[in-house]
C-alpha cells in the first residue's frame, strides 16, 4: 500500500531535518576548527602519551578520554583538515565549510520541497481529483519550476493558494509575520544564485549568523508551505489514499 499524504509529508520533514543536522554540524565544526587545530598541535609525544597513560594513577576514565581525543585528532589530521597553516591565506578551512554547508544545503532544501510538491501533486493527478485543464496545465509547466509554482499559487489547483503561513518573529519585541508566494520566490532565486553562481567563490557576504538565520526562516517558510499542500492534497484525495 502507498503511504499516505501524511506519511509523505512526515517523510519529507524528516528528511530535510537530518539536511539541518548537517547544516549546523558543519557550522560548529567550523567555529572550533581552531581549537581543535592547537589541541592536535598540543598532543604530547607518544612515548609521554603512553607513559601517562600506564600510570598507575591516572584516572581510568581519564585515560579512555585522552585515548578517544588523541585518537581522533590524529585520525582527523590524516585528512589534512589541520595543514591550512599558512594564516595569511584569505580563505581558511572554517570559512569555506561554513559558506559551503549554506550554499548547497540552501539548494539541497529547495530540491526536497519541490521535489515533494511535485510528487504530491502528481498523487492527486493520478487520482483524477483536479480537473482535466488543470492537469493539462500542471503537466504543460512540470520542468518549468516557477510556472509550475505560479500555476498553483494561482489558487486554481486547490482554490486557494497554499503558498501563505504565519510565522513568530524573534526579537526584543516578539512578534509575528505573514509569509507568502512572495517569500518562496525569494527562497527560489536565492537557490538560484548559489546554483549559478559557483564560478565565484563568494557568492555572498553574509557573515556566519547572518547565513544561520536566512536558512533558519527559509526552512520554516519550506516545511510549513509544503505541510499546507499536503493537507489540500489529503482533502482532495480523501479516503482514496
Amino acid at each position: 500500500m502507498a503511504p499516505s499524504v501524511l506519511e509523505e509529508f512526515e517523510n519529507y520533514a524528516y528528511f530535510s531535518v537530518r539536511v539541518d543536522r548537517f547544516f549546523h554540524a558543519a557550522n560548529i565544526y567550523g567555529s572550533n576548527h581552531d581549537k581543535l587545530k592547537q589541541a592536535h598541535r598540543e598532543i604530547p609525544e607518544h612515548d609521554v602519551v603512553r607513559e601517562a597513560l600506564r600510570d598507575e594513577r591516572t584516572d581510568e576514565q581519564f585515560r579512555r578520554f585522552c585515548v578517544v581525543a588523541v585518537n581522533s585528532l590524529n585520525w582527523m589530521a590524516t585528512t589534512g583538515i589541520f595543514s591550512d597553516q599558512d594564516d595569511a591565506a584569505p580563505r581558511r578551512v572554517p570559512d569555506d565549510m561554513q559558506n559551503f554547508a549554506y550554499y548547497t544545503c540552501y539548494c539541497f532544501q529547495w530540491t526536497l520541497f519541490e521535489n515533494f510538491v511535485k510528487k504530491i501533486v502528481r498523487r492527486a493527478m493520478a487520482a483524477e481529483v483536479l480537473p482535466p485543464d488543470i492537469c493539462d496545465e500542471l503537466n504543460s509547466k512540470w520542468y518549468k519550476t516557477k510556472q509550475f509554482l505560479d500555476c498553483i499559487e494561482s489558487g486554481r489547483v486547490f482554490g486557494s493558494s497554499p503558498f501563505v503561513t504565519v510565522l513568530p518573529v524573534t526579537g526584543w519585541v516578539p512578534g509575528m509575520e505573514t509569509c507568502t508566494y512572495a517569500d518562496l520566490n525569494k527562497i527560489r532565486e536565492l537557490r538560484n544564485l548559489f546554483i549559478h553562481g559557483v564560478d565565484d567563490p563568494e557568492i555572498t557576504p553574509e557573515s556566519i549568523l547572518s547565513q544561520e538565520k536566512v536558512y533558519r526562516r527559509s526552512m520554516m517558510i519550506l516545511r510549513c508551505f509544503a505541510s499546507n499542500v499536503q493537507q489540500d492534497v489529503g482533502r482532495l484525495l480523501g479516503d482514496v489514499n
